[in-house]
């Protein structure tokens, strides 16, 4: 299997691009967290590649870095695609109260809600695909965004959702929006011992998902603010068996 890595732009975001093969017809877009590096998941991809076996071969991941520089606050090399109050959220985080970070819309989301639906259009168009062959997530902040941009940016939902320690956000948009997600296969996880974003965030994201009817696999574990070769082998069962789906969709057509 020949696995090439290759520095690509789409619309504002500079990427990091892993091809399984030489002709991948299925899009896999993960988004890194606040304070990270742009190419902090790229390793994931190796993971994701052992994972779907031949079936690799079919993928092209991509790995976008947030437009923010932190550099200026003293994290030099780190991105987020907003800024935070870190001293507010641990407080919430300590005071195992999520009302407000539920709640809150983050200035800046709708900026970076932007930038990545932008440079999703763009790949899935030097692609040649659609939405039905996208798999898009991330991890915290990346995570948050990813469930933001399936549901209330990208103009038809992608087939598979992944959120590793992410939360729940802008609770009343997101709940109004949910069922658009009722064909989209998800994928979250989170620690129940995340000192960051609280598990109680994880688990009311994870109940807004079974109100709305949204195939969604849960995998809590007993750990911190990370994620598990678990929920990253079943985000590949899931990308594999997305795959499947527009194969037979595919053969249905030609009949």
């Amino acid at each position: 299997m020949t696995i090439s890595a290759s520095r690509e732009r789409y619309a504002e975001l500079d990427c990091v691009q892993v091809d399984g093969g030489p002709n991948p017809d299925t899009l896999v877009v993960a988004l890194h967290g606040y304070g990270a590096p742009g190419g902090d998941l790229v390793p994931v991809a190796n993971e994701w590649t052992r994972a779907l076996g031949p079936a690799a071969s079919r993928a092209r991941f991509v790995f976008p870095a947030a437009l923010l520089s932190l550099d200026e606050e003293g994290m030099p090399g780190a991105r987020a695609w907003w800024r935070l109050n870190m001293a507010r959220l641990l407080q919430m985080t300590e005071a195992r109260d999520i009302t407000e970070l539920r709640t809150h819309e983050p200035p800046g989301l709708s900026e970076a809600r932007h930038a990545v639906v932008e440079a999703i259009e763009e790949m899935m168009q030097v692609l040649g695909c659609g939405p039905q062959r996208v798999a898009l997530g991330g991890f915290s902040q990346g995570a948050m965004l990813s469930v933001d941009v399936a549901l209330r940016g990208l103009a038809e939902p992608p087939g598979v959702l992944f959120a590793y320690s992410g939360t729940l956000i802008c609770e009343a948009a997101w709940t109004d929006a949910a069922m658009r997600l009722v064909n989209t296969e998800t994928v979250q996880s989170h620690g129940s011992f995340d000192p960051i974003l609280p598990f109680e965030g994880a688990e009311a994201m994870y109940e807004m998902w079974k109100v709305a009817g949204v195939p969604v696999h849960f995998f809590p574990f007993d750990g911190p603010h990370t994620l598990t070769i678990e929920a990253v082998d079943e985000t590949a069962a899931a990308i594999r068996r997305m795959m499947d789906r527009n194969d037979s969709a595919a053969a249905s057509e030609s009949a």
